[in-house]
């Protein structure tokens, strides 16, 4: 048994977040559900997969998407649906749910008569879906990002313009050459802990460190150093990563470079 669950203001206190599931009171999971709340005014979509699992209904992933003009993604998409998350985690992968939960985006996106559906993947590097989930369903690259980043589209009127990436963004670093500088914003419930334990790191080390929050899509898409928008880390200009939740790996690639 399988169930898609719209979560909305009224239900969220009840089935809570996909992500971080057991640390509801935790200060980042508050954040990510106030930010769900705003949102939602804006026409965001969070839908829950529930997969029934030894008599219970368990969650196994979950999709997040919004209309472009308010997504949190340095991309150009006005009239285009745009993902923001798609995931879906272990013993449920390969078993199609991921293109169930796009094709909710999809149905969507052709009820409100809008020009299609766009994501973003990543080639390796993790934390954004791959290219072949978005292939599998119809779907055509239609802009890349360097080194290994894709936008994806799938158009549902036939001369709807094409999404493209905001490729100016990189430009901002340049504002950014000392220190370390954390962009961030409260989209999802990894991000605050993640801060907590580079600024901790900042502190041991003595390096300086500027913490810039994103409080709007329009930020993301005019004030943000990469297109994922909504969490990147910087050291002296150089992106070290966009992934909240890889602690391992940010702390490591920031202490090779000190």
């Amino acid at each position: 048994m399988v169930k898609i669950i719209d979560i909305n203001s009224e239900n969220v206190g009840e089935y809570g977040l996909f992500c971080r599931k057991s640390y509801m009171k935790e200060e980042g999971n508050k954040k990510k559900v106030h930010w769900l709340k705003k949102r939602f005014e804006e026409g965001l979509k969070y839908k829950l997969l529930l997969v029934k699992e030894r008599g219970k209904l368990n969650s196994r992933g979950f999709i997040e998407y919004i209309p472009g003009e308010f997504a949190w993604r340095g991309i150009n998409a006005k009239g285009w649906m745009s993902i923001i998350c798609l995931w879906v985690t272990g013993q449920a992968k390969k078993k199609g749910y991921g293109s169930k939960l796009l094709n909710e985006a999809i149905k969507d996106a052709k009820e409100k008569g809008m020009n299609g559906v766009v994501g973003m993947t990543a080639k390796k590097q993790g934390w954004l879906p791959r290219p072949d989930i978005y292939e599998k369903n119809g779907f055509e690259m239609v802009d890349e990002y360097e080194p290994y980043f894709g936008l994806y589209a799938k158009s549902l009127k036939k001369d709807a313009p094409t999404p493209t990436f905001i490729k100016s963004l990189s430009d901002n670093r340049i504002k950014y050459s000392e220190g370390i500088t954390v962009f961030y914003t409260h989209q999802c419930p990894h991000i605050l802990n993640m801060i907590k334990e580079i600024e901790e790191l900042a502190k041991n080390e003595n390096i300086p460190i500027r913490l810039e929050l994103l409080s709007s899509a329009k930020d993301v898409k005019e004030k943000a150093i990469h297109p994922y928008g909504v969490f990147s880390v910087l050291y002296k200009g150089e992106l070290i990563t966009y992934k909240p939740g890889m602690r391992k790996e940010t702390l490591e690639r920031l202490k090779e470079r000190f």
